[in-house]
């Protein structure tokens, strides 16, 4: 039996040497490559963890499910606790991978879309993505990406991971020039920032993020109209999302308008008043149905759109400058919306019959 507890000894005071114990732990961190974050050591764990320890969910471990499974009780005095680390830094890390695992709660979002009529494409990952759970939802902040011109959303890496002085994700929901709503996270997410709208000041926790793709700009040449379909969908979505939760068209703002100090944030560039208008007729069911592009013009030839395939895009390739594959694939999609921008056409990457006049001049 003292041979057992010399043993015990020896091992706890090998431990304390080598990694610290209590505040002592601190000395064993180490600067990584980057300025901004540190490396600690737990049980063998190499884990980058930002300056800022009060955000654990910054946190990422090369062996993370070893935190979940650590027991030291055997070392002599510590009836189980890490007698390397402040209790706090190895709580932190326990719970942020328990968050990372977890589902979060907006899990409802591709359905309720979905069932508006809405497209959707689901991101993986995106049901345990979220700087943490969000809280009760109480309306939804309209926000543009001010991203590049070309391309339906070419934002949506950035939406989904963050930017150097911002983490991901950013939204719950990117919304495409095509009218597509890109599910990214089912979690809270960093898309408010300091403001107010009726009297919330939460935005991250209790509102949901929308990043639709736009410039931002609205004169020159990076200026970048609203497509219809993009437009069409952003007031529909919102609807869905906004009955859902069981409130009223109030409770749908712009950045602009829960921003603080007021002039802070400039999106969406649209006017937020009608946008709401309109959201209200479609919830009370009295909006007009969207105008659909018709299947054919009046020479007969079809309405294409990414997907399709035949000699017809072969014709539309060549018009804009892509190699002739025959298939309507995103390359030619973007390439269209350019087109489309520089002859005064609504730049949704369809061609319809004003797109087929113009690529025939």
């Amino acid at each position: 039996m003292a041979k057992k507890a010399s043993k015990s000894k020896e091992r706890s005071r090998r431990a304390s040497k080598t990694r610290g114990t209590g505040k002592n732990a601190k000395a064993s961190v180490r600067v990584l490559g980057s300025p901004a974050h540190e490396e600690d050591h737990i049980d063998g764990l190499r884990c980058s963890i930002p300056r800022e320890r009060s955000d654990p969910l910054t946190r990422r471990c090369r062996r993370p499910e070893a935190a979940l499974t650590y027991d030291d009780s055997e070392v002599e005095g510590n009836s189980g606790s890490n007698p390397g680390f402040d209790d706090d830094v190895v709580q932190d890390y326990v719970r942020y991978r328990m968050e990372e695992a977890m589902v979060f709660s907006l899990v409802w979002l591709p359905r309720v879309l979905l069932d508006a009529g809405l497209k959707v494409a689901e991101q993986p990952g995106w049901q345990t993505r979220g700087r943490g759970d969000v809280g009760s939802t109480k309306g939804v902040i309209c926000h543009h990406t001010a991203g590049p011109k070309i391309g339906n959303m070419p934002s949506l890496g950035i939406v989904t991971h963050g930017r150097s002085d911002l983490p991901g994700p950013l939204a719950q929901l990117c919304l495409g020039r095509d009218g597509t709503f890109f599910v990214v996270a089912a979690g809270r997410c960093n898309h408010a920032g300091v403001g107010n709208w009726q009297g919330i000041t939460s935005g991250n926790t209790n509102f949901i993020g929308i990043e639709a793709e736009n410039t931002g700009v609205m004169s020159g040449p990076k200026a970048d109209a609203w497509p219809a379909i993009q437009m069409d969908a952003y007031r529909r979505g919102v609807a869905a999302i906004l009955k859902k939760i069981r409130a009223n068209a109030i409770m749908c703002c712009g950045h602009k308008e829960y921003a603080l100090p007021v002039g802070r944030k400039d999106d969406p560039t649209f006017d937020m008043g009608e946008f709401r208008s309109q959201v209200a007729a479609i919830m009370a069911g009295i909006a007009p149905n969207p105008s659909m592009i018709p299947a054919i013009d009046s020479t007969g030839r079809p309405t294409l759109r990414r997907g399709d395939s035949g000699d017809l895009v072969n014709a539309i390739q060549a018009k804009v400058g892509v190699a002739e594959t025959g298939h309507f694939d995103a390359e030619t999609e973007a390439r269209l919306r350019n087109f489309q921008t520089n002859h005064g056409l609504v730049p949704d990457g369809i061609v319809g019959p004003r797109t087929w006049a113009t690529l025939a001049s």
